[in-house]
């Protein structure tokens, strides 16, 4: 599909029908139609296949835990908010206060990351 150019590749779409493109004409054979679903069931299982590795499996999922335990802390800090002073305002600052760490500490963290190499940590 790709001809090495120079620095660039030349990539060609038009030979690569889309799997969830229009659907083929009528006059096609059923077997057409069976490597179309083909190509479509191996788009999604490709989606899924970083899951199949045991330890980012386990990994994804502590994180999709963590981050609903994360929302769900968010969500009642302003509710209670909401019955202690139920001013806007109020239940911004409690939003604002729990914001601002991650505005203040992910920028820099990020730059750590990307300046050191972690092999030689």
């Amino acid at each position: 599909m790709q001809e090495y150019q120079g620095k660039e590749a030349k990539r060609s779409h038009a030979a690569v029908p889309s799997p969830d493109g229009p659907p083929p004409p009528a006059n096609l054979s059923p077997s057409a139609d069976l490597s179309r679903s083909v190509r479509k069931a191996s788009v999604n299982r490709r989606a899924w296949a970083p899951l199949s590795i045991p330890a980012y499996r386990t990994f994804w999922i502590a994180g999709l835990f963590s981050n609903m335990g994360t929302w769900m802390h968010e969500t009642g800090a302003q509710w209670l908010m909401t019955s202690l002073d139920p001013s806007p305002s109020m239940v911004s600052a409690v939003r604002t206060a729990m914001t601002i760490p991650v505005f203040c500490l992910a920028l820099p963290a990020g730059v750590w990351a990307d300046r050191f190499d972690r092999r030689t940590w």
